[in-house]
């Protein structure tokens, strides 16, 4: 979030960096990266107060030290950005506890600091021992650098098992190449036989007629599919036909593996086949069940009624001497 104010006010980074580190001192605890439904926002440390001013002293100099620490960090590419943390990661882990710790929340990070410019009076010495000392938690670090449970899982993963994480661009010059040439003209006739085979006879203008209401604009030339299939059931059906067995995880994400017994020809992404089929077949649509149908005529027909009448009322109340 605060590369995104960052990046929409560049005149005034600094400050907004310096009013994001107050916002964070003064939190009633440190931020979870993931905050499940019912829980707390917070963790129950509060690494951040230790940056807000107190009677005895004042941290502004600590925390514009942050600040040009934050603006440094956010102008490097979202890679390099990635393996600094995970340098970091490695650092405050050894090998033994790596797998044991790596979950929990304690302070074990070094606070992030600019150092390039020299403090005067003494400060430098000062502000080298309180870094050296203050230690915040994952959830701390996050709020500073941006980043929140899903890049955190990347990260914390990548150490783990000592690989480099591979992101969805990587070395793909045109990811539509692919699909124009191995999959655009077979998924554009296998939704065009889906909507002479699989398609039933459109009843909207039957429940139009009990309902005493007519056909929508847009609605003519409309192709319906039985209510029984979903587009994620065709989705399915089509990664089959081309050599593979897809099962849905707990989440609802789908898990394509190779069949082995077929021969594999070239799919899409399940983002891809929704946003081809509203594109191309913005006319083939899967009819809803009858009970349904008809309760939303009898709605829309309530509603339209009780539009004339209320323009009626209006119009009375204007024409009245």
């Amino acid at each position: 979030m605060i590369k995104k104010f960052v990046i929409d006010h560049p005149t005034d980074r600094r400050n907004l960096c310096l009013k994001h580190i107050e916002l964070g001192s003064k939190l009633p605890g440190c931020p979870k990266l993931r905050v499940r439904k019912g829980e707390s926002k917070y963790y129950g440390c509060k690494c951040l107060s230790i940056l807000d001013d107190s009677p005895d002293q004042d941290n502004r100099s600590i925390r514009e030290s942050i600040a040009d620490y934050m603006l440094y960090h956010l102008s490097k590419s979202p890679v390099e950005r990635q393996r600094t943390i995970m340098d970091w990661i490695r650092y405050t882990h050894s090998r033994e506890t790596l797998e044991r710790r790596l979950e929990d929340n304690e302070a074990r990070f070094l606070l992030p600091m600019d150092r390039s410019e020299e403090q005067s009076n003494g400060e430098e010495e000062d502000s080298a021992d309180f870094f050296q000392k203050a230690k915040i938690c994952k959830g701390a670090l996050g709020f500073l650098l941006d980043f929140k449970h899903r890049k955190w899982k990347t990260m914390r993963d990548a150490v783990k098992n000592n690989i480099v994480p591979q992101h969805g661009n990587s070395g793909v010059s045109n990811r539509k190449k692919p699909f124009e040439k191995g999959v655009r003209n077979d998924l554009h006739q296998y939704l065009e036989n889906l909507s002479e085979m699989e398609a039933a006879p459109v009843s909207t203008p039957i429940f139009r007629e009990a309902v005493g209401s007519g056909l929508r604009g847009g609605e003519e030339g409309v192709v319906e599919l039985p209510p029984s299939l979903t587009k994620r059931k065709l989705y399915i059906r089509f990664c089959e036909e081309r050599g593979y067995k897809v099962k849905t995880s707990d989440n609802g994400r789908f898990e394509i593996t190779e069949d082995r017994s077929k021969e594999q020809k070239p799919i899409c992404a399940w983002g891809t086949f929704l946003n081809f089929w509203k594109k191309e077949f913005p006319k083939l649509r899967i009819r809803k069940p009858q009970k349904e149908q008809l309760d939303e005529e009898k709605e829309r027909k309530k509603r339209r009624k009780l539009q004339k009448e209320q323009h009626k009322v209006e119009h009375r109340a204007l024409t009245k001497p």
